[in-house]
């Protein structure tokens, strides 16, 4: 037999082992090899304190601070951006955003798996 293919579709950490038989019966020592299936997108959560607005009609009279918590369980999590204007600028996310000046703030943000497969990307309103 000239070889033998399979597919691995479920999502994990996996190692395939495999070896070789040739006709005369001898048998190679197996190899491993190491298969990440990684099909989820990270998940990011946004926290803003203070959580409801504090002055009238909505609006907040006190700094807002945005933190952003990123989760990938299977290849780790390899950077979340933010924008403040509706997605037209993205900054890479470091610490926690202050937002201390007048004005309405288009937020979103998104995170990439360190596969570099997984994007999600989330408004969260006008802050």
């Amino acid at each position: 037999m000239n070889g033998t293919s399979f597919t691995i579709s479920s999502e994990g950490d996996h190692t395939v082992s495999f070896y070789s038989i040739d006709r005369a019966g001898n048998i190679e020592k197996a190899h491993n090899q190491h298969v990440l299936i990684d099909k989820t997108a990270p998940i990011t959560t946004a926290t803003v304190t203070p959580a409801q607005p504090d002055g009238l009609n909505g609006w907040y009279i006190h700094d807002v601070n945005l933190s952003l918590n990123v989760s990938d369980k299977l290849s780790g999590a390899a950077k979340t951006e933010y924008s403040l204007d509706g997605g037209d600028t993205w900054k890479t996310y470091t610490e926690p955003i202050k937002i201390n000046q007048d004005g309405k703030y288009n937020v979103s943000y998104r995170s990439l798996d360190k596969r570099k497969r997984s994007i999600r990307e989330i408004f969260i309103g006008t802050l």
